[in-house]
């Protein structure tokens, strides 16, 4: 079995950890917790992964990485890729990863921005219909005890 390096952010303890990951796509899911998983892009060749539905499932805690224009709702881990497009370990070393992650935050998303425009330039040669929603971030609402 695999023994990849990877880095989990956690925005409600606000910390990040190495971690050991065995290879196994199933194995991300239990990392942060989600049910079905993204992956935004660090660089060619690290990504983070994370849920891909926190957005719209209520989540209160999201950490910003720079150079990304929006807050992640979650915990997100940080493995990496080979030229084939396998997952790897991570190239990044722990001081690069707490550079990264500029910001721990609660917040809630208070719903999206449509964005519909058509006639785009989809592919060269290809034209269509494009839909783009941007969520609006605010205070993160009340628990309720």
């Amino acid at each position: 079995m695999k023994q990849l390096r990877g880095y989990l952010i956690d925005p409600e303890t606000k910390t990040i950890t190495e971690v050991t990951h065995n290879g196994d796509y199933k194995e991300i899911y239990r990392f942060i917790g989600a049910d079905c998983f993204d992956c935004v892009r660090i660089d060619y060749r690290n990504g983070v992964f994370i849920d891909d539905e926190g957005l719209l499932n209520g989540q209160r805690y999201f950490f910003k990485l720079r150079g990304y224009p929006q807050p992640l709702a979650g915990k997100g881990l940080i493995l990496g890729n080979d030229e084939e497009g396998e997952t790897v370990s991570s190239s990044l070393t722990m001081d690069e990863v707490k550079f990264l992650v500029t910001e721990f935050t609660e917040l809630s998303v208070q719903g999206f921005v449509t964005e519909e425009k058509d006639d785009v330039e989809i592919m060269p040669g290809v034209r269509g219909f494009s839909i783009r929603s941007t969520p609006v971030f605010g205070p993160p609402e009340e628990k309720e005890e």
